[in-house]
């Protein structure tokens, strides 16, 4: 049976984190969520979307990217 998605959705922010972003998403999946908000604001539209590019993917994770 298919299970429904988790209500975790994980935000980011490089300047609280104690991890990279990119090991955060790597083990958001593991972690029981399944939704990745990257919000850097401070980041340009083009470099979020050039950060979300280089982030690993995770089997049932939904990232998305803050305008």
């Amino acid at each position: 049976m298919k299970q429904p998605p988790s209500p975790l959705l994980v935000i980011t922010d490089r300047h609280q984190a104690r991890h990279s972003i990119a090991a955060i998403a790597a083990e958001v999946g593991q972690g029981g969520g399944r939704w990745l908000l990257l919000r850097d604001k401070d980041l340009e539209p083009r470099e979020r979307r050039d950060l979300a590019a280089r982030l690993p993917r995770s089997p049932g994770v939904t990232a998305c990217i803050s305008r």
